[in-house]
């Protein structure tokens, strides 16, 4: 069974078609690259699967369970959502904001703890962290909480939308290597918003070229480079300029 199937979906907003006609596919333990220009649909696309935005047509399934308005809440809980900065609650601590979720849903702050210091390892947040309200942690230090936060509940499939985005390269590059190692370790199928190739490639199996709500292309880095299918694909790639390139 796979982890996410995504079938013939369609979406217009103030009817501008937003999404048209997609099918998406990602297996168990699968990490895969959404890629493209802004506006072309890839976030649309992880709202649908958590069940925030319903399609015009065409089906969703996380696993076995179709999202619908009424699945969507236990959806909800079998994925973990990442988002630039973090989107921490900032009247809460870093710990408070990971466990929050678990807390509603009825655990005890003291049964998370070893589950905090777990995931705090794992996301390299050193403990101290923990009791600072967001303001006092810098970006990278938030998008760290962000995927401790996204994991506590151990979902089977994890979203994350721009999660570097905002960071300064120093940063994001550490902590690509630290979500590459995460998610190595853990195993789960991971499907993830990027505007840069060269992440897509550091991080994901394979990478999917979106335009106007349309994938283009699936394949690996070296797929798209070797037999673009579309002009746009090739533009993309070429848009992706080195340090070498930009000296010459």
């Amino acid at each position: 069974m796979e982890a996410l199937s995504i079938d013939r979906v369609s979406k217009s907003f103030d009817a501008r078609a937003v999404i048209r006609d997609t099918t998406l596919r990602l297996a168990r333990g699968e990490r895969l690259a959404l890629i493209g220009p802004s506006g072309c649909g890839k976030s649309t696309l992880l709202r649908m699967v958590l069940g925030l935005v319903a399609p015009d047509a065409g089906t969703v399934r996380v696993g076995d369970v179709e999202v619908t308005p009424q699945s969507a809440i236990a959806v909800r809980r079998r994925v973990g959502y990442v988002i630039q900065d973090g989107g921490l609650f900032p009247h809460l601590t870093a710990e408070e904001n990971v466990t929050l979720v678990a807390r509603l849903g009825g655990r005890s702050a003291e049964s998370l703890r070893d589950r905090v210091r777990e995931l705090a390892e794992l996301a390299r947040l050193p403990e101290r962290l923990l009791a600072r309200f967001p303001r006092a942690l810098s970006g990278g230090e938030r998008q760290r909480v962000g995927l401790m936060r996204a994991l506590v509940l151990d979902p089977e499939l994890l979203l994350l939308d721009e999660p570097l985005g905002a960071l300064d390269p120093i940063v994001r590059a550490r902590l690509q290597e630290d979500l590459r190692d995460a998610f190595r370790a853990l195993d789960k199928s991971v499907l993830f918003v990027t505007h840069d190739m060269a992440e897509a490639a550091y991080l994901a199996d394979s990478v999917a070229v979106m335009r106007e709500g349309v994938v283009l292309q699936r394949g690996t880095v070296k797929d798209l480079v070797d037999a673009p299918a579309d002009p746009f694909v090739s533009d993309l790639l070429g848009a992706q300029r080195t340090l070498a390139e930009a000296l010459r």
